[in-house]
């Protein structure tokens, strides 16, 4: 629950394949164990070991990187990586050196983030970070923030269940916004709390979300753009279920664009653009290459969500 700082530096949290327990905290009474035998080892009440790896102080690297991860976890009943609602991980960009935050890896079975991230740039001139989080099950509850003269790259990999239930923020204050992504195995569940912001003032940035079974979206994603061009969301899954969702990408130029379970017609070329250059700018070629994205079997927009992707002086 203290401070580490390492300016320019890294600083590296794990655990590997034996862990050493202190049982007095003064190295003189201790074991060593297997992580694969993790499971069997109880407290007084029963309870397995909550987390190989517990973040509940400040970790401070500005320009350079900090790591949070778990080598081995398969028998753990809880987390393996939990940053708690205390917590500060910070690795701002400095002297144009952006910072950049690792959580947990691919092998890596529960992880929770509820405190802060923090990787943006220390003035609106500098540019932002990376943040990536990846495991098998994924809860997000507290604060990512990736701001800067361009916003930053946010990223969570889930092999399981993803669930997102805070903020993140990829703003670019005089630039472009950053890039979001959510990508899921399983589940996307994004909760009504949820709040995405990757705007920028010359040009919008993009959200997506993507999960190969069900992706249920609530919450707020914006990637609006003040001055510019509004920029891109994609939402989608085998199953998609919007419910109380505000999604927008506005541009006082031009408005961006939204997929939601799939491209336009399922990816089949619209007619309407053949021989026609204007429906062509209009609808294709004026947002720029795209990644693909899957169709979904079912897509439910429910009344309550809203969707904007209007422009103030341009096309939406």
């Amino acid at each position: 629950t203290g401070t580490v700082t390492a300016r320019l530096g890294k600083i590296a949290m794990g655990s590997g394949e034996k862990i050493t327990l202190d049982f007095v905290g003064d190295g003189l009474m201790s074991v060593t164990v297997p992580s694969h035998q993790l499971g069997i080892i109880k407290d007084i009440k029963g309870r397995t070991l909550q987390s190989l790896v517990n973040n509940a102080g400040i970790l401070k690297a500005n320009g350079g990187m900090i790591k949070l991860s778990a080598a081995s976890a398969k028998s753990l009943s809880r987390g393996a990586v939990n940053l708690g609602s205390s917590s500060m991980v910070i690795a701002k960009s400095l002297k144009n050196k952006p910072g950049r935050v690792v959580v947990g890896s691919p092998s890596n079975g529960q992880i929770r983030v509820a405190g802060n991230i923090n990787v943006s740039g220390k003035s609106s001139i500098i540019p932002s970070g990376k943040v990536l989080v990846q495991g098998r099950n994924i809860t997000h509850l507290g604060q990512i923030s990736a701001n800067g003269h361009s916003g930053g790259k946010v990223s969570i990999l889930s092999k399981g269940n993803l669930k997102l239930d805070g903020k993140i923020f990829a703003k670019g204050k005089l630039d472009k916004g950053g890039s979001v992504k959510f990508l899921s195995e399983k589940n996307v569940i994004s909760s009504k709390n949820s709040i995405v912001i990757a705007s920028g003032q010359n040009k919008g940035g993009t959200v997506r979300s993507l999960a190969k079974l069900n992706n249920d979206t609530s919450g707020t994603y914006n990637v609006d753009s003040e001055a510019g061009y509004g920029g891109k969301i994609d939402v989608t899954g085998k199953s998609v279920n919007l419910e109380a969702a505000n999604l927008s990408a506005k541009g006082n130029s031009v408005g961006g664009k939204i997929r939601i379970g799939g491209e336009y017609l399922g990816g089949k070329e619209l007619t309407g653009t053949v021989n026609n250059k204007e429906n062509e700018e209009g609808f294709v070629t004026r947002f720029g290459d795209q990644p693909s994205i899957p169709n979904a079997k079912q897509t439910i927009v429910k009344a309550e969500t809203n969707i904007d992707v209007s422009s103030k002086n341009g096309n939406g």
